[in-house]
């Protein structure tokens, strides 16, 4: 099951940069804030992180925010960091105000999300996105609940079905506005607030371009928008992200659509290898990515790929390199200043 824990105490005051009796002192008065075991404090819910943040003036954490993870190559943790990023936006966002959801939309046939999500893929016969997309079914008739309903997490999942995506958004028409619509259905649906992650096929594809032109669309109308490019930090990969960029400006150029925000980070990154800052030295050359390059890398850690093998997150237990990299990498893109000193 996809269980996500709740911030600690300490994990919050080292996001903050401030001592943890300050935030203990406050959270006395406030037991409707606390998750306990056995009369100990284990953590702090989605509730009380979202209102102490406001309480400290950083409402627009909290704006509507849409964010397409894509990458040409496998391989780059392009799944695993959707999901990671979906369950820390959980902890941090109140599951109980309207706009409270969190969303993650699979775009991709092999349905890795999906599967670690819900325990499998779509059943056959049951609608997928391509079946909204062409008409055939409403939104509420691909949404999943992700566990309890309660804790306001959906997915929109994949199976091999959605391999027909790319023969109907095959237009420019259907390029430029496909995605957009479902965009526009989320926040109809779920209220003005959500955070919304689009995880995609290993590829340059329609499906891709019709989520940037979607991205872009919406950063017009005042939502946080957000293009992640994860990079393993091989040739390969760089070139890849290379690509992307490339292809996105010439799409959005196309369509006289503005610029995407978008941002480039190291999804696998070993200190304790030389190699790991040659790699770093690789991509602060490469005039394309290095204006776009997080200043926040996900450290290597085990725990992500036992998270994958269990099909849960990595905000299960202890906490890991992994897990304050993530949460680090998410409050960067939605622009928490303190983040931006990165990790490295």
């Amino acid at each position: 099951m996809f269980n996500v824990s709740p911030i600690k105490i300490n994990e919050l005051a080292a996001i903050l940069e401030i001592t943890p009796p300050v935030i203990s002192k406050r959270l006395k008065s406030k037991d409707e804030s606390i998750v306990k075991s056995n009369n100990r404090i284990i953590g702090i819910t989605p509730e009380g992180i979202e209102e102490y943040f406001r309480s400290r003036g950083q409402e627009h954490l909290y704006k509507t925010f849409f964010a397409v993870i894509s990458s040409v190559c496998g391989g780059t943790q392009k799944s695993s960091s959707s999901l990671a990023l979906m369950a820390s936006a959980r902890r941090i966002t109140s599951r109980q105000r309207k706009g409270g959801a969190i969303v993650l939309i699979d775009t991709d046939s092999q349905s890795s999300s999906t599967e670690t999500l819900l325990g499998a893929p779509i059943p056959e016969g049951k609608p997928v996105l391509i079946n909204y997309l062409e008409g055939k079914c409403s939104l509420e008739d691909i949404l999943s609940p992700v566990g309890d309903p309660s804790e306001n997490m959906w997915v929109i999942g994949s199976n091999l079905n959605n391999v027909f995506l790319e023969k109907h958004i095959s237009s420019p028409s259907q390029i430029k506005n496909s995605m957009k619509k479902v965009f526009d259905a989320l926040i109809l649906h779920f209220g003005d607030g959500i955070k919304v992650f689009v995880d995609t096929a290993p590829q340059l594809s329609n499906c891709v371009s019709s989520c940037l032109a979607g991205l872009s669309m919406l950063q017009q109308e005042g939502v946080s928008v957000a293009h992640l490019l994860p990079n393993r930090g091989d040739s390969f990969s760089i070139s890849g992200n290379t690509y992307s960029i490339n292809e996105r400006d010439e799409l959005l150029e196309t369509f006289n659509l503005p610029e995407v925000p978008t941002t480039v980070f190291l999804s696998c990154y070993d200190a304790r290898l030389k190699v790991s800052v040659e790699i770093m030295k690789k991509l602060l050359e490469n005039k394309v990515l290095e204006k776009h390059l997080s200043p926040v890398v996900i450290r290597y850690c085990s725990a992500v790929a036992q998270a994958n093998l269990s099909k849960t997150s990595i905000y299960t237990g202890k906490t890991t390199s992994a897990s304050d990299d993530y949460t680090q990498l998410l409050l960067y893109i939605l622009g928490f200043e303190a983040a931006v000193k990165g990790n490295v």
